[in-house]
This record gives structure tokens, C-alpha cells and sequence, in this order.
């Protein structure tokens, strides 16, 4: 398995940009695609999603998920878990895949009743919160449906996406299927959220996934964009080190691990239209509220 993710990804092929800038959350204004701020994390970034008004940021490192408002300057961290790894805000609390523990964490954030999964037995790499469920991917290749309410699984698809450190799965939600990343099988797979069963398997990409209204798409961590499913399969040229995608504001959003850079994406005339410095090693993107969020290390 080691063998195949090294034919088909690019992650740890070249040394990461300057180092100045480390361990930030930056902001890009998505309109006019300029830096506006920029965040000391106090610790090795993940993974950032948006949700609740809020970017969040996950350190597994430091057991802590950092909450960034982007008109707030000030910060608020919170150590949950033993490894946190991934995180969803959404219905009025935090959820959290828990890598070394093994469970699935709900923190509340009106600061009422939190909650812990039973041990799933294998480390959880990637969450989302939609379609009336908590859904979860395991290091076991398994993704779960979890009831929001009790955390209790629900219902099992096996054989979903597999992991390696460094190759782990993401989940997107759409309105009526589940879009899961498998870097190490070069994937992006589609999941039928009633049925429990993979209706698709498109073998491109497979690092990071984004829903936009101009389709699905995925990055190579080599130097593309891929519009994988929604439309004609499309690439786009972003940079060295393509590793994540976020969608929002009508365009796609890259960072290019190696070479310290987000980059827009117009989807219809697939083509960058602006690059933007950033330094360091951006791994992770998201989009929200008109911001553009890339966690840098």
C-alpha cells in the first residue's frame, strides 16, 4: 500500500518554501484575493474547516482545536481528546475524530452536554456533520453513521478509503451523497447516504475534497486541480505541492504545499486567476463568510 501512494502522490517528493511564518492561520479576502491577517496557532495546524461563524483548527500535536473569528483578534483554543484530528461545527456543537482515542467527540457550544462515542477501536481520521448524521472514516477504511443525539453508529459502508500518515481521508456533504478523498488509492469516492453502499469510485486526484455548483473536485498533490465528478473531468494547473481544495465565492481554492502559495481557480474557465503568497508550508484551505482560510506550517 506504502508503494502505491508513492507512485501516485507527490506529498513528501521536494523540501517545503521558507520557513519565516510558522504555524499561522492566514486570511485571505476571497474577493479581491489579498491577505487581511494572519493567526499564531501556537502549534502545528492540521487540518481548518468553517462553521459556526468561526474557522476552526485542528493541532493534534497539542490536543487542542483553535477557534478563529475572522473579525476577532483574539483566539480561543480548547484541549479536547487525545489525538484530535479532524473537526465539524455544525448544530450547535463541535465534532471531533479523536485519532488515539478512537472515538468521536461532541462538544457542545452553547457549553451544555458534551459526549463520547464507545471506542470504535481504530483511529478516526476524517468527520462532517450533515444529512441528519455524524459521519466518520476510520483508519479500518470503514465510514460510520453516527446518531447525532447518542453518538451511537448507525449503520457501516466498508472499504471507503484507506490511510497511510500523511494519506488520510476528508469528507464533503452534498445534498444527497457523501464525497470521501483516498489519497492513497489516488480516489475520490461517492457514498449513497440512505443506501449505505459506494455508487462511484473515480480513480483521479484524491487528496482533499470541495463541493462547488460546478462539480466535485480534488487536488493531485503533484501540481492539479481536478474537477472529478458534476461535469466533464477538468484540470487545472495550481503548483508544486497541490495537497488541499476548498470551494466558496464561485471558485476553488488550492494550496501548493511546496511552493507556499493559495491559488483561485475559476471552474468554468479552468484556469488560475490569482496566486497568493503566503510562505511556509500551507496544508490545509477552507472557505467561509467570504474568507479564504490556509493553515500554514
Amino acid at each position: 500500500m506504502v508503494a502505491a501512494a508513492a507512485l501516485c502522490a507527490g506529498l513528501f517528493g521536494a523540501a517545503g518554501a521558507a520557513t519565516a511564518h510558522r504555524n499561522l492561520l492566514v486570511l485571505v479576502d476571497a474577493r479581491s484575493g489579498h491577505v487581511v491577517s494572519s493567526f499564531r496557532l501556537g502549534a502545528e495546524p492540521l487540518r481548518v474547516s468553517y462553521g459556526a461563524r468561526a474557522f476552526w483548527v485542528v493541532a493534534p500535536g497539542a490536543r487542542t482545536i483553535v477557534r478563529i473569528d475572522p473579525r476577532d483578534p483574539d483566539l480561543q483554543r480548547r484541549k479536547v481528546g487525545v489525538e484530535p484530528f479532524d473537526v465539524a461545527a455544525r448544530g450547535g456543537a463541535l465534532w471531533i475524530a479523536d485519532h488515539d482515542g478512537n472515538d468521536v467527540l461532541r462538544v457542545d457550544l452553547r457549553g451544555r452536554h458534551n459526549l463520547t462515542s464507545a471506542d470504535l477501536r481504530n483511529p478516526q481520521l476524517a468527520i462532517a456533520y450533515g444529512l441528519g448524521a455524524v459521519w466518520v472514516v476510520g483508519a479500518d477504511r470503514i465510514l460510520r453513521r453516527l446518531d447525532p443525539a447518542t453518538l451511537a453508529v448507525t449503520g457501516t459502508v466498508d472499504d471507503v478509503a484507506a490511510s497511510i500518515e500523511g494519506y488520510e481521508p476528508k469528507i464533503a456533504v452534498g445534498r444527497d451523497a457523501l464525497w470521501i478523498s483516498d489519497a492513497v488509492r489516488c480516489a475520490v469516492v461517492r457514498v449513497d447516504p440512505v443506501r449505505l453502499r459506494v455508487t462511484a469510485r473515480v480513480h483521479r486526484a484524491g487528496f482533499g475534497v470541495a463541493l462547488s455548483s460546478d462539480g466535485v473536485w480534488s487536488t493531485d498533490s503533484f501540481g492539479l486541480a481536478e474537477r472529478v465528478a458534476g461535469g466533464k473531468v477538468a484540470t487545472v494547473k495550481t503548483g508544486r505541492g497541490a495537497v488541499d481544495v476548498a470551494a466558496g465565492g464561485g471558485s476553488i481554492w488550492v494550496v501548493n504545499r511546496f511552493v507556499g502559495t493559495i491559488v483561485r481557480v475559476d471552474p468554468r474557465r479552468r484556469r488560475v486567476t490569482k496566486t497568493i503568497h503566503v510562505g511556509g508550508m500551507p496544508v490545509a484551505v477552507a472557505y467561509g463568510d467570504g474568507y479564504v482560510a490556509a493553515a500554514v506550517r
